[in-house]
């Protein structure tokens, strides 16, 4: 799963007729693979044997309720959190909901911000946090203090593109040998696509936006991880990728009023999102 470009949209029919072609020609495995949907009935299977509830239907019922809320992955521990995409993009958005009352410039410490995240998810490592901490051009220890929306994106990025990030810097570290501390970018940049092959059921930037923030075509020849990982953390795509999609009736009520502005009328219907549409969480 990738973060796409507009001409990756699902609104281009060729997009469309390309993505149900590939569904309906996968294998029964691939295709449970690709939606985790084993793993989400294993557990579910398991709470329900293990507490033994009087209405077993009805507790299957409301568990698949709660994945689709996304309040499935509350108070759970971190293999649980960590296990799909879904439930990490769900903790993302229930931590926002639950710290919405901190303003973004308040600052914390290191280890305040992962008390937090430890109030929602009793055993998530300390080290996922250690680590956002360090993506920075500067050369210094851990910060005393950070600011909490820069460093929620910071660490829900990280979180969110974890598998993508540890092959990255294994890939790194492949090519350094020599422990220069810098890569020619065209290499990298090769091993960043054999990457984005091997891990399609998990998240992972477009290689569009890896190669225009490594700067190939541009005269760009080395990069240090460091950078590469300041630069990716500050596309835009990457924060758009925490949050949920807008609903199709918001996207093709937006298409409607762009459409009446392109041809010059004006309507007083469509103006606005609902204030349902509108309120989904996001990053405080």
């Amino acid at each position: 799963m990738s973060t796409g470009d507009v001409k990756d949209s699902i609104f281009n029919p060729i997009v469309r007729r390309e993505l149900e072609k590939e569904r309906f020609e996968m294998t029964s495995k691939k295709y449970l693979d690709k939606h985790h949907v084993l793993k989400y009935l294993q557990d579910a299977i398991g709470l329900m044997i293990e507490n033994k509830v009087e209405r077993p239907l009805h507790f299957l019922a409301d568990y698949f309720a709660s994945i689709e809320r996304g309040t499935n992955v509350l108070y759970r521990n971190f293999r649980y959190v960590n296990a799909t995409p879904r439930n990490r993009k769900s903790f993302i958005l229930q931590f926002g909901t639950v710290y919405k009352h901190i303003q973004p410039t308040e600052e914390l410490s290191i280890d305040s911000f992962h008390h937090l995240l430890s109030l929602l998810c009793r055993d998530f490592p300390y080290s996922l946090v250690r680590n956002a901490s360090r993506i920075t051009m500067e050369v210094k220890e851990i910060p005393g203090k950070v600011k909490f929306r820069e460093f929620c994106l910071k660490i829900f990025i990280l979180f969110y593109f974890s598998e993508f990030m540890n092959q990255s810097a294994l890939s790194f570290r492949t090519i350094d040998h020599k422990a220069t501390g810098k890569v020619k970018v065209s290499v990298f940049i090769k091993h960043l696509k054999d990457i984005v092959g091997k891990t399609p059921n998990f998240s992972h930037p477009n290689m569009s936006v890896l190669k225009s923030i490594l700067g190939e075509g541009n005269g760009s020849n080395e990069v240090m991880f460091n950078e590469f990982c300041v630069k990716l953390f500050a596309h835009p795509s990457m924060e758009e990728a925490l949050h949920d999609a807008p609903p199709y009736k918001l996207l093709k009520r937006g298409l409607g009023r762009l459409l009446r502005d392109y041809s010059g009328t004006k309507s007083n219907e469509g103006g606005a999102p609902s204030s349902s549409a509108a309120s989904h969480s996001r990053l405080p």
